[in-house]
C-alpha cells in the first residue's frame, strides 16, 4: 500500500551521527563568534557575541526546513544583529535610512521588498526583513518571480523579529501585521496593504512583486528626493 509520508520519518536517529553533526556545528559557530568579536569587539564583549550567535542558531534551527543551511544563516543573522547593536550604540556611523520590512512568515513579501530596495538603491539603503511567525523556508513562487527580474533569493532565509534590529531601524514597514509588531517610540511605522502570496499562482505573485516594486521605488524617491 502506498504512503505519502517520508519513509524515514519515525525511525530512530543515529546518536553518533547526531553527535558528530552537533560537534561540527559547534566548531563552526565558535569560529563565527571569534570573527564577529574581531569585528564588533569595540562594542560588545565576547560573551555577548557568543550569546547572540547561539540565539540566532537556536531560532533558525527550530524553524528552518533546510537544516544544512542553518549554521551559515545563523552567522549572517548574528552579524546583522551585532551591527544593529553597534549602530544603536553610536559605534558605527549610519547616515542612510534604515528600513525593516516585516510580514507574517518572512517567506515572501518582506523578502521581495528588502531585495528590491537593496537593488533599487544599489545598496545605499540599509535594509532588513523579518517575520512575526517565521516560516520554514521561502515560498517557491517568490524565488522564481524574483529570479525573473534578476534578484536572486537563494541565500535569503526566514527569521524572527530581533529586538536589536528593530531598535536600530528607522522605518518599519509591515504587510498587514502591524497589530502584531511592537511600536517603539521615535520610529516611522507604515503598513502596506499588499495581500499574501501564499498559495497564489506564479502569475499573481508576479503582479504582487511588481506592486511591491512600485511601492519600493516610491519609498526611495521619498528618501532621496529625486526620481529613481
Amino acid at each position: 500500500m502506498g504512503t505519502d509520508q517520508n519513509p524515514a520519518a519515525g525511525q530512530p536517529t543515529d546518536p553518533h551521527q547526531t553527535s558528530a553533526s552537533d560537534a561540527l556545528d559547534r566548531n563552526v559557530l565558535d569560529r563565527t563568534a571569534e570573527h564577529l568579536h574581531e569585528r564588533y569587539g569595540h562594542v560588545v564583549d565576547r560573551a555577548t557575541v557568543d550569546r547572540v550567535v547561539q540565539e540566532c542558531y537556536d531560532e533558525l534551527k527550530r524553524t528552518s526546513r533546510i537544516q544544512a543551511h542553518v549554521v551559515a544563516s545563523a552567522g549572517n543573522f548574528a552579524d546583522n544583529r551585532l551591527r544593529a547593536m553597534a549602530i544603536t550604540a553610536g559605534a558605527i556611523e549610519s547616515t542612510d535610512p534604515r528600513v525593516l520590512f516585516i510580514c507574517n512568515g518572512n517567506a515572501g513579501r518582506s523578502q521581495m521588498a528588502v531585495s528590491l530596495l537593496a537593488k533599487r538603491s544599489e545598496g545605499r539603503i540599509a535594509t532588513r526583513s523579518a517575520g512575526v511567525h517565521p516560516a520554514g523556508g521561502l515560498i517557491a513562487t517568490a524565488v522564481e518571480a524574483m529570479s525573473e527580474v534578476g534578484v536572486p533569493l537563494e541565500n535569503a532565509y526566514p527569521k524572527p523579529i530581533a529586538e536589536d534590529i528593530h531598535q536600530a531601524a528607522e522605518h518599519i514597514i509591515t504587510f498587514g501585521c502591524a497589530d502584531q509588531v511592537e511600536q517603539l517610540e521615535g520610529k516611522d511605522y507604515r503598513d502596506w496593504d499588499i495581500p499574501t502570496i501564499v498559495d497564489l499562482p506564479l502569475e499573481e505573485v508576479r503582479r504582487i512583486r511588481d506592486q511591491i516594486d512600485t511601492r519600493v521605488q516610491d519609498l526611495l524617491r521619498e528618501f532621496e528626493g529625486s526620481p529613481v
